[in-house]
């Protein structure tokens, strides 16, 4: 029997005039959707006190750690430098001075550098299992293991321990371009996005035992909204008076609710793949490579 070219097929899926239309909007709606998921992140951490006690346990660590560091600094490394500043003739007043503030900044330094990793690589894996537990997703690893059949690779792990060192990095580089008005904004939120929306789900990619290469491709085929959901995370990112420290958490809560709500769509990497096991739907682009 004939049909007519735009009614919807038994897929549900519109046809003929009407499907780039719909496929258009549903893009449009799945990118706006995106941008919001870091602000549902603090909504959903502040009405869920098993995310405080885990946030707050990691960060007292991160703090007494950091403590240790300058502590340790002080007793051992500024004498040091001020012997050798006054073994160049340095008047001894002035070799203590400057090598107080030099200790200073050495022990900040060295205090943010330990912080951001020891929060990228534990307490952001830690938060975003949680959430997908909550959400019913806490089985996600061993369904990518079965599918898959593939053994968890070292790179990965070392992939992980890169991204809070390149992204800073990178943001540090970029930073100068930024004076550039509309270019440079443009650039430095390209970069910002870019890398903050990787780091939000790199987790989640690991999880699935995707390579870089994988996960970059499914980024790419995601471009909009991952760009949405990096511009808005970034953005808050950069708010003053130790907001933006906080909303590195709640982004990572956001960032478990956008994949929980992926694979409840079946839209997720894993779930793509399951369904090209299956022979619902054409075997996808990631899946060229395993």
């Amino acid at each position: 029997m004939p049909t007519d070219s735009n009614t919807m097929p038994i897929d549900g899926r519109p046809s003929g005039g009407s499907s780039n239309t719909g496929t258009v909007l549903l893009a449009a709606n799945r990118t706006v959707l995106a941008g919001t998921y870091p602000v549902l992140g603090v909504g959903y951490w502040t009405t869920h006190p098993s995310l405080w006690a885990l946030t707050l346990c990691h960060v007292i660590i991160a703090v007494a750690v950091s403590f240790v560091i300058t502590i340790f600094m002080f007793i051992f490394l500024l004498p040091l430098q001020a012997r050798a500043l006054m073994n160049l003739n340095c008047p001894e007043w002035a070799a203590w001075l400057v090598c107080v503030l030099f200790t200073l900044i050495e022990s900040s330094v060295a205090s943010v550098v330990f912080s951001l990793l020891y929060i990228f690589l534990f307490v952001m894996d830690r938060i975003f299992d949680l959430v997908m537990k909550q959400r019913g997703h806490g089985n996600i690893a061993k369904r990518a293991e079965e599918l898959r059949k593939r053994e968890r690779s070292c790179t990965r792990g070392f992939q992980r321990f890169l991204h809070p060192l390149s992204f800073t990095l990178c943001v540090i580089l970029v930073a100068p371009i930024s004076i550039i008005p509309i270019v440079g904004w443009y650039i430095f939120f390209l970069v910002n996005g870019y890398f903050t929306a990787w780091g939000c789900h790199l987790h989640y990619f690991d999880q699935l035992q995707m390579t870089g290469k994988e996960a970059h491709q499914y980024m790419r085929s995601h471009w909009n909204e991952y760009m949405s959901f990096g511009w808005s995370a970034g953005g808050m990112g950069l708010l003053p008076f130790g907001i933006g420290t906080f909303t590195m958490f709640t982004s990572t809560v956001g960032s478990a609710l956008w994949a929980a709500d992926l694979e409840d769509e079946h839209r997720g990497p894993i779930s793509e793949l399951e369904a090209a096991a299956a022979g619902d739907v054409p075997t996808p682009a990631i899946a060229a490579t395993v």
